[in-house]
C-alpha cells in the first residue's frame, strides 16, 4: 500500500495535507483543553464564592460538560439557575447566571484569540472562517 501511494501523482500533497491537519488538530486540543481548565476554575470559584455545596466537584463536571461539542456550560447553568428561580431564590439564580455569562463569554473570546493565534491568523479572520465554513458546509 505504502509503495502504491508513493508512486501516486499527489503523494506530496497528500503528506502536506496530513501533516497540516495533525498540527491544526494537536492545536486544537490544547486549545480545548487550556478552555475547559479555565472554565473548571472559573466555575468553581464561582460557584465557591457563592456558598454552593461541592462546588469544586461541580466546577470540574462543568468544564468536562463544556467541552462536549453539541453542549457546553448552559446545558448545566441554564436549567439549575431556571430551577433557583422557581423555587423563589433568585439570589442564588443571579449568581448562576453571571457564573454562566463569564464562563461562556470566555470561552467566546478565548476560542478565537488562540485558535487564529495557533493558525497564525487574527481572531476576526478566524470568526469569519467559522461562519463561512458553517454557511457554506453546514454544521456536519
Amino acid at each position: 500500500l505504502h509503495q502504491r501511494l508513493t508512486m501516486c501523482v499527489f503523494y506530496k500533497e497528500f503528506v502536506d495535507f496530513g501533516a497540516f491537519l495533525s498540527r491544526v488538530c494537536g492545536k486544537w486540543l490544547r486549545v480545548q483543553a487550556l478552555i475547559m481548565l479555565i472554565t473548571m476554575v472559573i466555575s468553581g470559584l464561582g460557584l465557591w464564592i457563592t456558598g454552593f455545596s461541592y462546588a469544586f466537584l461541580l466546577g470540574i463536571l462543568i468544564g468536562l460538560v463544556d467541552v462536549l461539542p453539541i453542549f457546553g456550560t448552559g446545558t448545566i447553568y441554564l436549567p439549575w439557575l431556571i430551577w433557583e428561580f422557581l423555587n423563589h431564590r433568585p439570589g442564588r439564580g443571579f449568581s448562576l447566571l453571571i457564573i454562566y455569562l463569564i464562563c461562556y463569554l470566555t470561552r467566546e473570546f478565548m476560542e478565537n484569540s488562540l485558535m487564529g493565534k495557533c493558525m497564525g491568523i487574527t481572531a476576526f479572520e478566524f470568526l469569519a472562517s467559522v461562519y463561512v465554513g458553517l454557511k457554506l458546509f453546514g454544521a456536519a
